[in-house]
């Protein structure tokens, strides 16, 4: 099954050129004046490459590296979310987002193209720091507070803005990583998916999400025995315990469920993993692959024939 198999291909809406272009004619009669209708929205596609264009021209020239450098000499001085969004301390909610948009448009990591991708790293730092910014002054009580605390010279330079930054950095890094392990996951590389897994949740080792996705690659390279069974079924417990709405840890645990044998189990599972999150829609698939099965032929305590049940494949279609 394939949360994948749920996105229909989009469709676009003619156009009001479109839409008008008849040739009827119609019988002449007063006719009050026409306004010319407005001009389509452009295409989703095409504003993605638009965005990505206007980011990526800059760094032909020396403009781009300019600003890199001068974002990256304030986040290294540890300067506040205001300065480095270089709005005022009276600066509301509209302008703080003008700021962000425009900054976060420049300095997207993922709008870097050709020769300029070697920048990528120092650009994902200074993005992260960006969003980390843009977070607290978006939130109208961490801003009051930070400006506050400025107007009183209470801010701590080095403090709040380069530890806030690499915790962000960290972060954004680590989500980047757990999304190329993701594409692996999907591709069933369970062996190279689990070392990108790993080195993400190095910069993020609290995250039940990457250490769920651990536990299933681990378990998927294991031999599949009854101890590895357990092992793996004893710590998505714990996760569990810990993040109770984590949709896929439920997910990952009603196969080991399926394996050790347990499928009316395993069939609760699967439905708890599809109502905490919608687009988990092979989890539902799974549970009535189950039923089925079940009403047919009970399971032994074998491992289920993964090819009539399903597999994985198309649970990362949101990252």
């Amino acid at each position: 099954g394939s949360a994948g198999d749920a996105d229909a291909g989009s469709f676009d809406p003619p156009d009001a050129s479109e839409a008008d272009g008849g040739s009827t004619i119609i019988p002449a009669q007063p006719q009050p004046p026409q306004k010319s209708p407005p001009p389509p929205p452009p295409s989703p596609r095409l504003e993605t490459k638009l965005a990505g264009a206007s980011a990526a021209a800059p760094a032909d020239g020396s403009d781009f590296l300019a600003d890199l450098v001068a974002l990256e000499r304030k986040i290294e001085d540890g300067v506040h979310a205001f300065s480095l969004l270089s709005v005022p301390l009276a600066a509301g909610k509209r302008e703080i987002r003008g700021a962000w948009g425009e900054l976060s448009r420049k300095f997207h990591p993922d709008a870097l193209k050709g020769p300029h991708r070697e920048l990528r790293e120092r650009v994902s730092a200074v993005f992260a720091a960006l969003s980390e910014a843009h977070q607290v002054l978006g939130d109208a009580d961490q801003r009051a507070k930070l400006k506050e605390s400025i107007e009183k010279g209470e801010h701590e330079s080095k403090k709040d803005g380069r530890d806030a930054t690499a915790t962000a950095r960290a972060v954004f890094q680590s989500e980047l990583l757990a999304k190329e392990a993701d594409k692996l996951l999907r591709a069933n590389r369970f062996d190279r998916a689990l070392a990108q897994y790993r080195e993400a949740a190095t910069y993020n080792p609290d995250e039940p999400d990457l250490r769920a996705a651990i536990i299933w690659c681990e378990y998927q390279v294991s031999d599949k025995g009854g101890d590895a069974m357990a092992q793996a079924r004893a710590a998505l417990d714990a996760i569990i315990e810990e993040a109770p709405k984590l949709a896929r840890a439920h997910y990952f645990l009603g196969f080991v469920l399926v394996d050790q044998g347990s499928p009316h189990i395993a069939i609760e599972t699967f439905r708890r993993a599809a109502r905490l999150d919608a687009r988990l829609i092979d989890a539902e698939r799974q549970a009535r692959a189950l039923e089925m099965r079940v009403g047919r032929t009970p399971l032994s305590s074998t491992a289920p024939n993964k090819g009539k049940i399903g597999g994985i494949k198309g649970l990362f279609g949101k990252k």
